[in-house]
This record gives C-alpha cells, sequence and structure tokens, in this order.
C-alpha cells in the first residue's frame, strides 16, 4: 500500500514539474548562403542575403554566368518576410516570358481581420535578362 501511494505521489508530481518549462523561441537567421545543384540552362545558381534589424541588405544572386544584386527598392518588398522561409527552385519557361528561370521564394502567415490565417508569398526570380520581385500573392489557408 505504501508503495503505491508513492508511485502515485511520483506521477502527480512529474506533470508538474514538466509544466513549468521553459518556453522554445525561434532564432531568426540574419545571413545566408545558399549553393544549388546546376540548374540547366542556369548553370551553378548560388545566392547570399544579408538582414539586419532594419530590413535587408544584401542579396546578391550568381546565376546564368553573372552576377545581379538587387537594389534598395527591390530589397524592400521583401521586408517583414522571414530569410529562413527559403525556397528556391528553377523552371524551363516560356521564352516569350524570360525563359529559363530561377525562384527564390519567401512566405509568411499571418491572420487577416476576418481571423483567417493567410500566407503571403513573394518570389525573386531571375532569368539571363535579369532578376525581378513580384508581388506578394495571398493565399488563404
Amino acid at each position: 500500500m505504501k508503495n503505491g501511494l508513492v508511485a502515485m505521489l511520483i506521477a502527480a508530481l512529474i506533470p508538474a514539474s514538466a509544466a513549468i518549462a521553459s518556453e522554445e523561441e525561434l532564432l531568426g537567421w540574419t545571413s545566408v548562403v545558399v549553393e544549388c545543384a546546376s540548374a540547366g540552362e542556369a548553370g551553378d545558381v548560388e545566392c547570399e542575403i544579408k538582414a539586419g534589424e532594419d530590413g535587408w541588405e544584401t542579396f546578391v544572386i550568381q546565376a546564368f554566368g553573372n552576377t545581379y544584386s538587387l537594389a534598395p527598392a527591390e530589397l524592400g518588398k521583401l521586408d517583414g518576410f522571414p530569410l529562413s522561409s527559403l525556397r528556391t527552385s528553377h523552371e524551363a519557361g516560356y521564352e516569350e516570358l524570360g525563359g529559363y528561370t530561377v525562384h527564390f521564394r519567401f512566405d509568411r502567415n499571418f491572420y487577416n481581420s476576418d481571423n483567417v490565417l493567410v500566407t503571403e508569398i513573394i518570389y525573386v526570380s531571375v532569368t539571363e535578362n535579369g532578376v525581378t520581385v513580384s508581388a506578394p500573392r495571398m493565399q488563404e489557408n
């Protein structure tokens, strides 16, 4: 009987001690260098990105044998998007739309005024002719 009471007491105390555990918090990225596999016509693809307290500082892409840098106005479009959400992709593309393209995608989640979870997506895309930053696209979850 005594052993049973001790076991019940220990079992009752374990959840209480777990409840006082610290809360994990994400640690934001401030810079990243990505080296991708060779991507068709784009060849070797690399990017170097730096962000600071005041927003994005640099975004340099190497592809198609060239180096492309985002201008300050283009960097400003990326403010609020976490660097850690970076995804890379490529596509053959249509010649009239720029042809072969490498994409750097970023997204962020938030609740809109109707309390619906929304994902906002933005693309930095590079072709032989240069780099563009898309307008953000909303997607309800």
